[in-house]
C-alpha cells in the first residue's frame, strides 16, 4: 500500500480537491491545531481525506521519540514534517510500504506523476532530487552552523521538500529518534541517513524542477515531472487546467 501525505499550515480546497481524485490513502497533516468546528467541515466536506492536526496527537509521545528539530527554518521543533513522520514511523507503523511526503507549495500536475514514479521505482526506500556529498564542512557555508550531527561526515545534502520513503526508510528514522532523542535539518538528514545505511536511494529525472527558487511559467510544466516552488495555489489549479486541456 501506498499514502500520500500533504504538510501544511492550512488545508485548503485546491490541495484538497486534487487529493480526494487520488487512488492511494491520503493525509492531510497542519503545523498547528486546527480549531474542532474547522476540523470538521474539512472531515465532512472530504470525508476520503484523513486529517491530523495537534489535537489528533499526543506531542509529548512525538518528543519523547525524537521526532523534534527537524527543520530549524520553521522556529518550532515540532512542525507538520515531524507529525506526520511520527504518524508513518510510529503510530501505523508497517501499514504502508511507501509514504509520499510533500509540502504545499510542492506542485504535482497530475496524479499520474506520482502513479508512474511508484511503478518505475517501486523497490526504492528513498526517492528525491538529487543529492551533493560533503566531505568537508564549512560552517559558514549552506545551514551547517545550524545543524548537529553526531557523527562525522561525509554528508549529504539535497531538496526535500518532496520525497516517498520506505517503510525500511521509516524504520531507520523511528530507530534514529528513539536513539538520538532529536533529528537533524531534513535536508541533511534524509539522504545522509539512507547513504550511510546503503538503502536504495534514487533521485528520478522528474524531480529535476524541485528546486530552492525558480518562477515557472504554464508552458513549462509537463504532466510527468514535480515542481518546486509554486507558492500561489492559485498558479498550481490554473497549470492543472491548462494540463487537463492540453492532453485531452
Amino acid at each position: 500500500m501506498i499514502a500520500l501525505c500533504l504538510l501544511c499550515r492550512n488545508p485548503t480546497e485546491i490541495w484538497c480537491s486534487f487529493l480526494s481524485k487520488c487512488l492511494y490513502d491520503v493525509w492531510v497533516v497542519v503545523d498547528y491545531p486546527l480549531p474542532l468546528d474547522t476540523l470538521r467541515y474539512w472531515k465532512g466536506r472530504y470525508p476520503s481525506i484523513t486529517f491530523l492536526s495537534g489535537y489528533d496527537q499526543d506531542e509529548m509521545s512525538v518528543r519523547e521519540a525524537g521526532f523534534v528539530n527537524i527543520n530549524f527554518i520553521m522556529r518550532k521543533d515540532i512542525t507538520a514534517w515531524e507529525r506526520g513522520l511520527y504518524h508513518f514511523a510510529v503510530t501505523v507503523q508497517g501499514k504502508y510500504d511507501h509514504v509520499w511526503f510533500f509540502e504545499d507549495d510542492v506542485f504535482i500536475p497530475t496524479a499520474s506523476a506520482i502513479y508512474n514514479l511508484d511503478l518505475k521505482y517501486p523497490e526504492s526506500d528513498l526517492l528525491s532530487n538529487t543529492c551533493w556529498r560533503t566531505q568537508k564542512v564549512r560552517q559558514q557555508d549552506w545551514h551547517w552552523s545550524n545543524i548537529d550531527i553526531p557523527f562525522p561526515p561525509p554528508y549529504w545534502t539535497g531538496m526535500m521538500c518532496i520525497v516517498r520513503m520506505s517503510q525500511r526508510f521509516l524504520s531507520l528514522l523511528r530507530d534514529y529518534g528513539m536513539r538520538e532523542k532529536t533529528f537533524f535539518f531534513l535536508e541533511a538528514m534524509f539522504p545522509t541517513l539512507v547513504k550511510r545505511s546503503s538503502l536504495v536511494h534514487h533521485c528520478p529525472r522528474e524531480f529535476a524542477s524541485v528546486v530552492y527558487r525558480k518562477t515557472y511559467h504554464y508552458t513549462d510544466i509537463r504532466p510527468e515531472c514535480l515542481y518546486h516552488p509554486i507558492k500561489n495555489l492559485n498558479d498550481q489549479a490554473f497549470y492543472r487546467q491548462y494540463l487537463a486541456h492540453a492532453i485531452s
